[in-house]
Protein backbone atom coordinates (compact mmCIF):
# COMPACT_ATOMS: atom_id res chain seq x y z
CA UNK A 1 0.00 0.00 0.00
CA UNK A 2 1.45 3.38 -1.00
CA UNK A 3 1.26 6.14 1.60
CA UNK A 4 2.16 9.80 1.48
CA UNK A 5 2.53 11.66 4.77
CA UNK A 6 2.41 15.45 4.71
CA UNK A 7 4.27 17.04 7.61
CA UNK A 8 5.61 20.38 6.41
CA UNK A 9 3.26 23.24 7.16
CA UNK A 10 2.93 26.79 8.44
CA UNK A 11 -0.46 26.36 10.11
CA UNK A 12 0.55 28.19 13.29
CA UNK A 13 1.26 31.32 11.23
CA UNK A 14 -1.61 31.12 8.73
CA UNK A 15 -4.33 29.55 10.91
CA UNK A 16 -3.85 30.76 14.48
CA UNK A 17 -6.12 29.39 17.20
CA UNK A 18 -8.40 26.39 16.81
CA UNK A 19 -7.85 26.15 13.04
CA UNK A 20 -4.23 25.10 13.60
CA UNK A 21 -5.11 21.83 15.34
CA UNK A 22 -7.78 20.84 12.83
CA UNK A 23 -5.55 21.59 9.84
CA UNK A 24 -2.64 19.68 11.40
CA UNK A 25 -4.85 16.65 12.10
CA UNK A 26 -6.10 16.55 8.52
CA UNK A 27 -2.74 17.17 6.84
CA UNK A 28 -0.72 14.77 8.99
CA UNK A 29 -2.98 11.77 8.34
CA UNK A 30 -1.33 9.55 5.74
CA UNK A 31 -2.97 9.60 2.33
CA UNK A 32 -3.72 6.21 0.77
CA UNK A 33 -2.84 6.49 -2.91
CA UNK A 34 -3.30 2.89 -4.08
CA UNK A 35 -5.69 4.00 -6.83
CA UNK A 36 -2.73 5.70 -8.56
CA UNK A 37 -0.94 2.34 -8.88
CA UNK A 38 2.50 3.76 -8.02
CA UNK A 39 5.50 2.22 -6.27
CA UNK A 40 5.95 2.34 -2.49
CA UNK A 41 8.12 5.48 -2.66
CA UNK A 42 6.98 7.52 -5.68
CA UNK A 43 8.98 10.53 -6.75
CA UNK A 44 7.12 13.85 -6.81
CA UNK A 45 7.07 13.99 -10.62
CA UNK A 46 5.57 10.47 -10.93
CA UNK A 47 3.02 11.24 -8.22
CA UNK A 48 2.00 14.49 -9.89
CA UNK A 49 1.72 12.82 -13.30
CA UNK A 50 -0.48 10.02 -11.97
CA UNK A 51 -2.68 12.48 -10.07
CA UNK A 52 -3.02 14.75 -13.11
CA UNK A 53 -4.06 11.82 -15.32
CA UNK A 54 -6.58 10.60 -12.76
CA UNK A 55 -7.91 14.13 -12.27
CA UNK A 56 -8.32 14.80 -15.99
CA UNK A 57 -10.15 11.48 -16.45
CA UNK A 58 -12.44 12.29 -13.52
CA UNK A 59 -13.16 15.81 -14.79
CA UNK A 60 -14.12 14.41 -18.19
CA UNK A 61 -16.83 12.37 -16.46
CA UNK A 62 -18.39 15.56 -15.01
CA UNK A 63 -19.19 16.79 -18.49
CA UNK A 64 -18.88 20.30 -19.88
CA UNK A 65 -18.06 23.28 -17.71
CA UNK A 66 -15.00 22.15 -15.76
CA UNK A 67 -11.71 22.08 -17.62
CA UNK A 68 -8.21 20.90 -16.78
CA UNK A 69 -5.97 23.81 -17.77
CA UNK A 70 -2.60 22.34 -16.86
CA UNK A 71 -0.14 21.25 -14.25
CA UNK A 72 2.89 23.07 -12.91
CA UNK A 73 1.28 26.36 -13.94
CA UNK A 74 3.25 29.30 -12.56
CA UNK A 75 1.35 31.52 -10.15
CA UNK A 76 2.85 34.60 -8.51
CA UNK A 77 1.09 35.38 -5.22
CA UNK A 78 2.44 38.45 -3.47
CA UNK A 79 5.92 37.77 -4.82
CA UNK A 80 5.91 34.07 -3.94
CA UNK A 81 6.14 31.54 -6.78
CA UNK A 82 3.82 28.54 -6.85
CA UNK A 83 3.52 25.81 -9.46
CA UNK A 84 0.13 24.13 -9.18
CA UNK A 85 -2.62 22.30 -10.98
CA UNK A 86 -4.97 24.77 -12.61
CA UNK A 87 -8.62 24.09 -13.44
CA UNK A 88 -11.23 26.37 -14.95
CA UNK A 89 -14.97 26.43 -14.27
CA UNK A 90 -16.70 27.92 -17.32
CA UNK A 91 -20.19 28.54 -15.93
CA UNK A 92 -18.83 30.57 -12.99
CA UNK A 93 -15.89 32.02 -14.99
CA UNK A 94 -13.49 31.09 -12.17
CA UNK A 95 -10.08 29.46 -11.98
CA UNK A 96 -9.54 26.67 -9.44
CA UNK A 97 -6.02 26.12 -8.09
CA UNK A 98 -5.10 22.75 -6.57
Amino acid sequence: MAYLKLITHNFEVRLPGEGTDLARDVAEDPLVLDFLELTEEPQEHALEGAMALCLSQTLAEFGPGLAFVGRQRHLDVDGDDFFDLLLYNGPSDRSVVV
